[in-house]
């Protein structure tokens, strides 16, 4: 499976690394095409495997959908049953001085809001 990453890190992260992630732990051949910003979130592949490049221009390439943002968003509803989160916490748990076994908690404080007919407005919360 070939996955274009190249959009807005809320897709990269809802999307392109649940099904990568998914694909690898299958044991299936998967390859990524992403900002270089992300690479370390796609730690799990190794360097044939990953192909990172400079955001440029507009975002594209993703199959955006705005049921990430209700309440009940099922991502291998969406998605397929691939679509595995990575254990990050795991991963990079190691790598951190910080030591916790509480759970993480995510928290995007960036809206789009989508007025269709009218310019897409970003607020920071």
């Amino acid at each position: 499976m070939k996955i274009k990453a190249l959009y807005e890190w809320t897709w990269i992260f809802s999307e392109a690394v649940g099904k990568a992630y998914g694909q690898y732990v299958k044991g299936e051949d998967v390859s990524v095409k992403t900002l270089s910003s992300t690479e370390p979130f796609f730690y799990f592949l190794d360097d044939s495997q990953l192909e990172t490049e400079e955001m440029s221009g507009l975002f594209s390439g993703s199959h955006q959908t705005n049921e990430i943002y209700k309440i009940d968003f099922n991502p291998n509803k969406t998605w397929g049953k691939e679509w595995t989160p990575p254990p990050y916490k795991e991963y990079f748990g190691k790598k951190s001085s910080v030591e916790s076994d509480k759970p993480i908690i995510v928290i995007n404080n960036k809206y789009i809001c989508l007025n269709y007919g009218e310019f897409t407005k970003n607020t920071i919360f």
